[in-house]
């Protein structure tokens, strides 16, 4: 259960991730980044599930497609047609589930654009254009207990710093919920909190946060920080249609 944390803004979209790779136990393997850069199609590809699912996906990019765009046209079409071979892959390496965001700047649109892939249900789910995605999402109990010191800032207010690391210390604490087979009740989100950067300049990153998680042990955060006990990221406000939208994005985006 990695975390994936994705905003849309306009001008730019960011990517908040963490660094942990563990066995079934929860005990870390290693940590490191989590993305790679397809620097051919001026892309970047982050994944949650198999360790080694962001070079998977980079390199079917990299030998299929031009850029974004054409992934976004073409992609859908592509998984479905080969979507029997994927699955094989996924479970020939002990992981039945698999989400992907792959972004990268439109030259077509002149503006960031995302599209993020998942088997959360069984069968490809593929949603191009996709605002915002919390993995994992916050429970009720701890989203409304910090809701109320901070409010709400919308997509486009959203801070990586202010927000972001404080997102990602409240999905650090929370156990994981059984998506991960045999995971269930540990926690599994650790190493560092890295920002990724997508806009007209290219692709950036950097690590915002480095937690004292150590290879060979398990995820032990302890109390939640002083510094982000007094702020926590809320779902983005907005009117009726879009909430009603993006609901049904979700329903098939967060895993």
């Amino acid at each position: 259960m990695s975390a994936l944390n994705f905003y849309h803004q306009g001008h730019r979209a960011i990517i908040l991730q963490d660094a942990a790779c563990y066995d079934e136990d929860g005990v870390l393997l290693s940590l490191g980044p989590k993305h790679v850069v397809v620097s051919e199609a001026n892309v970047v590809v982050t994944c949650t599930g198999m360790a080694n699912a962001p070079q998977i996906m980079a390199t079917i990019i990299r030998r299929g497609f031009r850029d974004i765009d054409d992934f976004a046209d073409r992609g859908e079409a592509f998984f479905a047609e080969h979507w029997s071979d994927l699955q094989r892959t996924i479970d020939e390496l002990g992981s039945g589930r698999l989400c992907a965001m792959v972004v990268g700047w439109s030259k077509r649109d002149r503006r960031p654009k995302s599209v993020h892939f998942t088997n959360r249900e069984g069968e490809p789910s593929f949603i191009v254009d996709l605002a915002w995605l919390h993995h994992p999402k916050l429970r009720s109990g701890a989203k409304a207990s910090l809701l109320r010191q901070i409010g709400e800032p919308t997509r486009e207010e959203f801070d990586p710093v202010q927000h972001g690391i404080a997102l990602m210390e409240v999905q650090r604490r929370q156990p994981s919920d059984g998506m991960d087979e045999g995971k269930s009740g540990r926690l599994l989100i650790g190493g560092h909190v890295m920002l990724i950067t997508v806009d007209r300049h290219g692709i950036t990153d950097r690590i915002l946060k480095r937690w004292d998680d150590r290879v060979g042990e398990t995820i032990e955060p302890g109390p939640l920080p002083a510094t982000s006990a007094g702020i926590v990221v809320a779902m983005p406000a907005v009117n009726r249609r879009e909430r009603r939208r993006q609901d049904a994005l979700r329903r098939g985006a967060v895993a």
